[in-house]
């Protein structure tokens, strides 16, 4: 066989390959893989931690600690302060708050409800539906048992690890819910810290300690960042060498 016609089947395989592992990366594990500790309800104290300053970006934030905070959950929905199309982070002069992910815990793990749901993030607000033909699992999902996470951090390993989670990743968090502000404006964002919320529930939660307990689809995952690879290189390698085939075009 011609090496084009290798290069050539090599592409459209590992497009094939590429398309598949897209969609299976961000796939939920099943009740099986959860972990004991989601099973648990977030747990709020009181806390002795006063407020403090810290600087990011140019700009001073001023830190007010609420409660001390902790949570073990899945990761359902996520979103990045760096996405285009995020007006809000910009406009409020906000480099803090640089991830916020949507997570499950307790009933919403337990019944397994959470794989008959789609979970969509916006700039500040998570959202939530039932899939077609699953209007069944309204009645058995909690809203109580879901949150939006406004994640804040100056530890540089604590927001690596932030960065770093993904959908079906369960996940541990410490740290206070809190509300913060800047000096570059008139920039005021507040918590929840109520644990029955039934809405769009929102914490801010300044992180000391995070966590990935268990990753969730790591083949799949490896499977689609090779593949985007091999996708790339083996079109150069076709195209370099049908072009040198092609009599009459310069080499």
């Amino acid at each position: 066989m011609q090496v084009d016609k290798v290069l050539k089947n090599i592409f459209f395989a590992s497009i094939i390959v590429c398309g598949i592992a897209f969609f299976q990366k961000d796939t939920f594990p099943p009740p099986s893989e959860i972990l004991s500790q989601l099973f648990r309800e977030p747990l709020q104290t009181e806390t002795i931690a006063k407020p403090f300053s810290i600087k990011k970006g140019g700009i001073t934030y001023q830190i007010t600690p609420l409660y001390n905070y902790e949570l073990y959950g899945m990761v359902v929905s996520y979103h990045l302060a760096s996405s285009w199309w995020d007006y809000y982070h910009g406009e409020w002069k906000d480099a803090l708050n640089s991830k916020d992910l949507g997570v499950v815990w307790g009933d919403n793990i337990k019944s397994g409800v959470y794989q008959d749901m789609r979970f969509k993030s916006g700039s500040w607000t998570l959202y939530w539906n039932a899939k077609s033909g699953k209007d069944y699992a309204w009645s058995k999902f909690k809203n109580e048992a879901i949150s939006n996470n406004h994640l804040l951090s100056s530890d540089a390993k604590v927001s690596r690890a932030i960065m770093g989670a993904q959908l079906g990743d369960q996940i541990y968090m410490k740290g206070y819910l809190a509300n913060y502000s800047h000096s570059n404006g008139a920039f005021n964002r507040g918590t929840s810290t109520c644990r029955t919320d039934t809405g769009n529930s929102c914490e801010t939660v300044f992180v000391t300690d995070f966590k990935v307990l268990k990753k969730a689809n790591v083949f799949w995952r490896i499977l689609f960042r090779l593949s985007k690879y091999i996708v790339f290189i083996s079109l150069i390698a076709w195209f370099a060498v049908y072009y040198n085939r092609v009599p009459g075009l310069p080499v």
